[in-house]
């Protein structure tokens, strides 16, 4: 499907001449800009700062996601893309592209989904793929390394990669391992063969820490140094593909699959976060929604994920801040109980009207950054100086032999907390009412304010230079705040253990089935 959708959006082609004439020299360090107020429009408040990850706008209803933003009501905000965009490089031109006219600015680091190795995308491995992905950043406007808004505001996006010793979790028994039979990057994925001398040596193989340190690498350089040294005058807003830190993410008995683990993480990024301590960190890759503080930084992640994980499991990848809780009482005659509950948010959530979340809103009402001339991108020069690209389009990866287990691996059931669930009316106060003092313009096809029910009543919490919204309530972050976590317990919760088995059950009949001799006919 997503091969189809590629062809289907391709509205601009990659100009190779700029790929084949990029140099091969000294790696130069990027420079940064510092964006500054601006008197040449007028908004109706602040700036903000939104996020969102795993767009895999490959499915048609998440580019007609992107389609439905407003063209006015961010016209001076800022949008991080934390990884995922989609796996091809036209449509991911034509996504960027898109977004890019409705926000003043930008900011994105490449997820797994990312380097994905297409034919039409005429990538030789993933690593020449990562260069391309850059360059069309630098081309399109769209930032990649960290910059300072009106001197107070960092914004840092980290380049990031998963590996298997990121998982240190007792394993499930009896569950496959992580092959590239299981964990679709693996199949996916290519990188250049060792003699190229254009990683450092181990980072051939899949899960290999040396890979992930290598993409961390990619974060050093002046503008970190100049990070760090001012990161305690300004506020920091970071934010990556992949997780620093193996609580971000529900224990393995809870998952589908639960070597996921093993390519979810990087060490080499929790240590960079923990050296930095940005006060808002968002994240993606797992497609769970997540609000929790760990040592003092605010991390969340606010997912896209496919149209079907939005039907299935929307409590686990919506926030409840969007939610309503619709209670289900018991069969009996009596009505004295609720056996179970589910959760509504305004419309299909296939529209995912929640998104993108805003994670910050400048104090300074007059700063803007709509048609600013500071926005200029002036921050990849090692995207056309650090690789060595040629062109070489490979066999096409066979997309049904990882494509369903990268599916797979996403999926989870939620669990039952045990908390009994109050019988009162369903939600007595709207949860969808407007997070700051000024109208943005944007209205549904009825008229009413989107605006607010794109954003929660909340108490918002002041940094220094500006505020972020109060808590938004996520299944899974919450569960663990009232629930520690217990890696240790290996046995697959009921629920998922059931599967499995179901699973089991249907190979012994099918390998019956298969062992059977074959019926004879009589003369």
């Amino acid at each position: 499907m997503a091969m189809m959708l590629g062809q289907h959006f391709r509205s601009s082609q990659i100009r190779l001449d700029h790929h084949t004439a990029l140099s091969t020299g000294t790696h130069t360090a990027p420079s940064y800009s510092i964006f500054k107020p601006s008197i040449q429009c007028k908004t109706e408040a602040a700036p903000r700062v939104f996020g969102i990850s795993d767009c895999h706008t490959d499915y048609l209803e998440n580019f007609k996601w992107a389609e439905s933003l407003d063209k006015q009501a961010f016209r001076n905000d800022i949008l991080l893309l934390a990884g995922d965009v989609c796996d091809e490089l036209t449509l991911l031109e034509d996504t960027l592209t898109l977004l890019k006219s409705r926000f003043a600015c930008i900011f994105y680091c490449p997820g797994n989904h990312c380097l994905w190795i297409r034919s039409i995308d005429a990538s030789k491995n993933s690593y020449e793929k990562l260069q391309r992905i850059l360059t069309l950043c630098q081309d399109l406007g769209v930032h990649t390394t960290p910059q300072k808004i009106d001197d107070k505001v960092w914004i840092a996006p980290l380049q990031s990669w998963h590996h298997k010793s990121f998982d240190t979790d007792p394993d499930i028994p009896d569950i496959p391992a992580a092959t590239r039979f299981t964990i679709a990057d693996y199949a996916a994925c290519t990188w250049p063969d060792e003699n190229e001398n254009l990683l450092p040596p181990g980072s051939q193989r899949h899960g290999s820490v040396e890979l992930a340190q290598w993409f961390d690498s990619l974060n050093d350089g002046p503008i970190w140094d100049e990070l760090l040294k001012t990161r305690h005058d300004c506020d920091v807003i970071s934010f990556s593909h992949f997780l620093p830190d193996i609580a971000l993410m529900p224990e393995k008995r809870f998952l589908f699959y639960p070597p996921l683990v093993k390519a979810s993480g990087s060490i080499p990024l929790a240590e960079r976060i923990e050296a930095l301590k940005p006060d808002i960190h968002l994240f993606g890759h797992t497609h769970f929604a997540w609000d929790a503080e760990i040592k003092g930084t605010r991390y969340i992640q606010a997912p896209l994920a496919a149209p079907l994980e939005r039907h299935r499991r929307l409590r686990t990848i919506c926030f409840t801040a969007f939610m309503t809780e619709i209670k289900i009482k018991d069969g009996d005659s009596s009505g004295s109980g609720v056996s179970s509950s589910t959760w509504k948010t305004v419309g299909d959530p296939t529209e995912a009207k929640w998104l993108p979340i805003e994670l910050f809103q400048f104090n300074n009402p007059d700063l803007c950054l709509a048609n600013n001339a500071d926005i200029a991108a002036v921050d990849f020069a090692f995207a056309s100086s650090f690789f060595e690209c040629q062109h070489r389009g490979p066999n096409e990866p066979i997309r049904d032999a990882f494509t369903a287990a990268n599916e797979a691996t996403h999926g989870i059931i939620t669990p039952n907390t045990g908390s009994d669930v109050d019988d009162s009316s369903p939600c007595e106060d709207e949860p969808f009412s407007h997070c700051g003092s000024e109208e943005r313009g944007e209205k549904n096809k009825d008229g009413s304010d989107l605006e607010k029910e794109r954003q929660p009543r909340q108490q918002r919490k002041q940094l220094k230079f500006g505020t972020m919204p109060g808590p938004l309530g996520a299944h899974w972050s919450d569960y663990y705040a009232s629930n520690p976590r217990a890696p240790e317990i290996t046995t697959l919760a009921t629920w998922v253990a059931h599967l499995y088995q179901k699973r089991k059950e249907r190979r012994q009949k099918e390998e019956k089935r298969s062992s059977r001799p074959a019926a004879t006919t009589k003369n």
